[in-house]
């Protein structure tokens, strides 16, 4: 189990990158678990695929999560939604990781609610909750929520969704 307090401040020190493909760059310096964490989405995202493309789109910040309390991973807040890359939590990290990329537009998703917990000493970093009400691709809309996000990422999450509705009553 990674510490995501520990992830979170490591991907927050960050600050040059900008994007998916800035992201896939980065040295890593942590050790035990969290390192082992990093190494394998590196790995993960240096797999050949077809949604390069939205690996250039601009990331206004990155974090560790919990999606949904069975898949842990890192998430990616894009101009036009989230991105999130992750495996399952029961498995180990590594070349035997499972992981898998999916994305939520702003278009598809219904509503978005925030809370920051309150939590003691090292929850600086991991107290964030994200809830989305998403629609599918099948017209239906599926509940998930995002864990352990680093707080200071919700008014960046609150101040892109404005952004999107208002741009949807125009």
């Amino acid at each position: 189990m990674i510490r995501y307090h520990v992830v979170n401040a490591f991907l927050e020190e960050q600050i040059d990158c900008r994007n998916i493909n800035e992201l896939m760059a980065l040295e890593n310096k942590l050790p035990g678990e969290e390192g082992c964490f990093i190494d394998s989405v590196l790995s993960f995202l240096a797999t050949p695929t077809d949604r390069r493309l939205e690996w250039d789109l601009t990331a206004h910040c990155f974090g560790s999560c919990v999606i949904n309390m069975s898949k842990v991973g890192i998430y990616a807040l894009l101009d036009d939604g989230i991105t999130a890359i992750h495996t399952p939590l029961l498995k180990q990290f590594g070349s035997i990781a499972e992981w898998q990329m999916v994305s939520y537009s702003f278009d598809d998703i219904q509503t978005l609610d925030m809370e920051k917990l309150d939590r003691d000493d090292l929850a600086d970093k991991e107290s964030g909750v994200l809830f989305m009400k998403v629609t599918n691709e099948k017209r239906q809309i599926r509940n998930y929520t995002l864990r352990n996000l680093n707080p200071a990422h919700l008014e960046q999450f609150q101040r892109l969704q404005m952004i999107r509705q208002a741009s949807r009553m125009n």
